[in-house]
């Protein structure tokens, strides 16, 4: 291949490449985000197990609405 069509072609990629990047960019950032959720409904799962395995509090109570699954989030504990 001469020098001419390789410059015109990696040209050509160069130009493909850059309507691509927006695409490809946005595609990292979803698969942040998805990474992020599944690390926050893991720790919410374990949160849930170990106060109904750990701590022993009944099914029936409802620690969830209340709001104490948040406390060791914001208090630091």
């Amino acid at each position: 291949m001469d020098k001419t069509r390789q410059y015109e072609l990696v040209r050509w990629l160069k130009q493909q490449s850059a309507p691509a990047r927006r695409w490809l960019r946005l595609s990292m950032l979803f698969g942040l985000i998805s990474g992020l959720l599944i690390i926050t409904q893991a720790w919410l799962l374990a949160s849930i197990l170990q106060a109904l395995i750990m701590d022993n509090i009944p099914r029936g109570t409802s620690w969830i609405n209340s709001g104490c699954w948040r406390q060791p989030l914001l208090c630091g504990q």
